[in-house]
């Protein structure tokens, strides 16, 4: 087949800062109407600055190490041979592993009753629910697809 090569790991790199937004934004909005607010942190800026450090390294794991595998895999079976839109459909399905690598990595240091209980209170972690899915999308826009077959328009010539 004739399509380009993938570009995953680009749409990785974007998917990453997905990542690290979409729950940094929930919290501020949580913050700012007041809900779940910490003592500690004394303005929006210092929250921001927290997610940005503690964000950062699970987010690229999960970017460079979960997605963008995943979807190399799925490329290259695929081989550039499914459309943009199936190729999205694709990425947002690959938010179910990431998933599963967040809960089992992130709740390794709990034991089942506090990830269950986690699970029924997921109003804290409706920004990384939404996060997982947004991300996927951004990296199966990177996965090779066909060219669209609209019929070419010839122009005739005078001269």
């Amino acid at each position: 087949m004739d399509a380009k090569p993938h570009q995953v790991w680009r749409y990785a790199g974007l998917a990453w800062v997905a990542l690290i937004s979409v729950p940094t934004a929930y919290a501020v909005l949580r913050w700012q109407v007041g809900l779940g607010r910490d003592v500690d942190i004394h303005g929006v800026d210092e929250l921001i600055l927290m997610f940005l450090l503690v964000l950062s390294a699970p987010m690229a794991a999960l970017a460079f190490g979960v997605f963008a595998p995943l979807a190399i895999v799925i490329d290259r079976i695929a081989s550039g041979r499914t459309s943009r839109f199936v190729n999205v459909l694709i990425g947002a399905a690959l938010s179910a592993p990431a998933l599963v690598v967040t809960v089992v990595v992130g709740g390794s240091k709990h034991d089942l009753r506090g990830i269950v209980a986690a699970i029924r209170h997921p109003d804290r972690a409706i920004g990384l629910f939404v996060a997982l899915p947004l991300a996927g999308i951004i990296v199966g826009l990177g996965l090779r697809h066909r060219r669209s077959t609209a019929p070419k328009v010839r122009r005739l010539s005078i001269a």
